[in-house]
């Protein structure tokens, strides 16, 4: 009898000990787990977003620069000179006295080309960026290698256009004007995870014209006809 309970207590005290050791593996499981997911997110954080977020920006500032110069293109190849945005008054002695701003039809062409730079980066929809693996791990000697992966992205943003007006001397009482129109885009950059605001910029003359006689400083020397040009009634 003593025999059996002394069995029966030892058997107790063995599943007393195997119940903990099963306990301490599901920790270990799980703390292994966590581990690991975090080793993931640190790699991703750390190697892997850079370099994806480096090459979809180079890809969308491409794809977007040429849009927005097609635009530009499409509203300069339009009948534009310089006659057409800038009136000037002289004196008697041929010196210019005021210079003035057609707001109305430098507004038109800052509208036209912010709409269809507009409509064009909304037609594009999502653009695809291929990149090895081997490239997106950070390591120099597998970069442009391994199978490709596909990421999409959706440029979505805003259009702004505006004048930058600059004039330089080309001889005595010569003046070279030149009116430059800029545009901006600001792209939001949304990737599985990721959302990231970026600008792109182009800048192209737009008219100019040699200016004989003297041009008053107030033009010269002061931001005074950006001002005008860039004027939003």
């Amino acid at each position: 009898m003593r025999t059996a309970c002394i069995f029966n207590i030892m058997a107790q005290s063995a599943y007393i000990i195997k119940k903990p050791r099963k306990f301490s593996r599901a920790i270990v499981a799980i703390i292994s787990v966590a581990v690991l997911i975090a080793a993931c997110l640190l790699f991703y954080t750390f190697n892997v977003y850079p370099i994806l977020k480096t090459l979809t920006e180079e890809e969308v500032k491409s794809t977007t620069t040429v849009l927005m110069n097609d635009a530009v293109k499409s509203v300069i190849d339009k009948n534009i000179s310089y006659d057409k945005i800038i009136s000037t008054e002289r004196d008697g002695n041929g010196n210019i006295e005021t210079m003035s701003v057609n707001m109305i039809f430098v507004n038109d062409i800052a509208r036209n080309t912010a709409l269809i730079t507009q409509s064009r980066l909304k037609s594009i929809g999502e653009i695809q960026v291929n990149m090895p693996l081997g490239t997106l791990s950070g390591i120099t000697f597998l970069s442009g290698l391994g199978p490709r992966l596909s990421v999409h992205c959706l440029p979505v943003g805003t259009v702004k256009v505006f004048f930058k007006s600059d004039f330089k001397s080309v001889g005595i009482n010569n003046t070279l004007h030149t009116i430059e129109m800029i545009s901006e885009a600001t792209v939001n950059l949304v990737l599985p995870g990721i959302t990231q605001t970026m600008t792109v910029e182009t800048q192209v003359p737009l008219v100019n014209a040699v200016i004989v006689g003297r041009v008053p400083d107030t033009y010269l020397n002061s931001d005074k006809l950006d001002g005008m040009l860039n004027f939003v009634p």
